[in-house]
């Protein structure tokens, strides 16, 4: 049985057996993706790994959307998943085939599924944020004057953002040659620790350095094995930063709410890396409670270019046992080896994600009974940039395959520049004197 509802299109749904699910949607709709979330109960069989996906006008020719899709670590994510295609296709009927259950099993449950037709701008277009995003930001036109009409605090200075109204320039890392020392960035430090470390050793000197106006984070493989920094010996050296402390000499930026970060980013395509652009608090909490903030995660069991935006709280995080599921979303490019920028708005009582001209992710505070907020902490949070390389091909990225990397083309993560814009509403401290911009 199912039942269509108009609008979201919901439906309560199960089957015995990998049996398609087919609704008609009543009329003709532009159909841009769709939502998939499992049942809310504990018991999660039946829930899809892999599907396809089909649209049709008449309910006899049907056209392909997506024919070997995933729902990436649904398991130990059993949240909603949103999937848009690179293309609209008109239709009036839709077809969900499950290819594949969680646990191999031979049912199906489906707790709501969703069609998404709203109209959004072009996801793969960088100009729809910067008409030259690989210029260096200009801010001769301001920076002089008074600050914006209504502006909470006068830390808010009045450069407009070129795009979007409302938001004003705080502060930026261009990683220009000259705010480098001996070839690494100022403004971050390395970034270590056990889960860091893991698979590789961390070692930002080796594997890392500035040029041609951009931050190269490279992986390389050791001839002999080397110790991790933790007492385990590994075969691989990566690199992995964060931002400068608050108080430290080259502190820079806080992170925190009332700010839109944008991040422009490309990596390159190989398997067993989980590139990350990620932020966590200050507050010296333990994870989860100190609130984690995916901005973005690549993971690349095979290689692919679907973007995730994650948030990880004390109540709803992934991938531990006794969690309740982060709140998640994704997203497919049309090349992550190219540049793109990938940014998140950080409000009180809201965080949104996206990339270039598209929102993909936003999840408001006591959204599905989830009233974990630790975004709001006035400590602030600080971040990463990390290649989560991996060699466990259990794992969600997947391992590496040294055999697959190009001598003129090492495994890397690259970062062109970050950029920090205020509203009216920001009330935190000024930008610090410090600029690398």
């Amino acid at each position: 049985a199912s039942k269509a509802i108009d609008g979201d299109r919901k439906t309560e749904w199960k089957a015995s057996g990998l049996a398609p699910l087919v609704v008609d949607m009543g009329s003709e709709v532009e159909v841009q993706g769709f939502s998939y979330a499992p049942t809310t109960t504990d018991d999660l069989t039946g829930t899809i790994y892999k599907y396809a996906f089909y649209t049709s006008l008449d309910g006899q020719t049907w056209t392909a959307c997506e024919e070997n899709g995933e729902f990436s670590n649904i398991m130990h994510n059993p949240v909603p998943y949103f999937v848009r295609f690179g293309r609209t296709y008109k239709a009036r009927y839709f077809k969900l085939v499950p290819l594949s259950e969680i646990d191999g099993k031979n049912c199906v449950t489906i707790g709501e599924i969703g069609i998404l037709g709203k109209q959004v701008p072009e996801k793969n277009d960088e100009t729809r944020v910067y008409d030259h995003p690989d210029a260096p930001i200009d801010i001769s036109l301001g920076l002089a004057s008074s600050t914006p009409p209504g502006t909470a605090s006068a830390a808010c200075p009045v450069l407009n953002h070129p795009k979007l109204k409302g938001w004003f320039f705080y502060t930026a890392h261009e990683f220009l040659d000259r705010d480098t020392r001996d070839g690494l960035p100022l403004g971050f430090t390395e970034h270590r620790g056990q889960h860091m470390s893991r698979a590789a050793r961390v070692d930002n000197a080796r594997c890392s350095e500035v040029s041609d106006g951009a931050l190269h984070i490279h992986a390389r493989e050791e001839a002999d094995s080397i110790d991790n920094g933790f007492g385990r010996l590994v075969k691989f050296s990566h690199g992995c930063y964060r931002t400068a402390p608050p108080g430290s000499d080259e502190y820079w930026c806080n992170f925190t709410e009332n700010m839109r970060i944008e991040i422009r980013f490309r990596r390159t395509p190989y398997t067993g890396f989980n590139d990350a652009l990620w932020l966590m608090g200050n507050n010296n909490r333990p994870w989860p409670a100190n609130g984690e903030i995916d901005l973005l995660e690549n993971p690349k069991k095979t290689v692919n270019n679907r973007a995730h935006f994650t948030l990880h709280s004390e109540n709803h995080y992934a991938g531990v046992i006794g969690g309740k599921g982060s709140v998640t979303a994704s997203i497919d490019l049309e090349d992550m080896s190219r540049w793109n920028i990938y940014w998140i708005e950080w409000y009180p009582d809201r965080i949104v994600g996206g990339v270039n001209g598209q929102p993909y992710f936003e999840h408001r505070k006591g959204d599905n009974g989830n009233t974990d907020w630790p975004w709001s902490d006035p400590e602030g949070f600080f971040l990463i940039f990390s290649t989560g390389i991996s060699t466990n091909p259990d794992s969600w990225p997947g391992a590496v395959r040294p055999s697959e990397w190009k001598a003129e083309q090492a495994p890397s993560m690259d970062i062109d520049w970050v950029r920090v814009y205020v509203n009216k509403d920001y009330k935190g401290e000024k930008a610090p004197e410090r600029r690398y911009y």
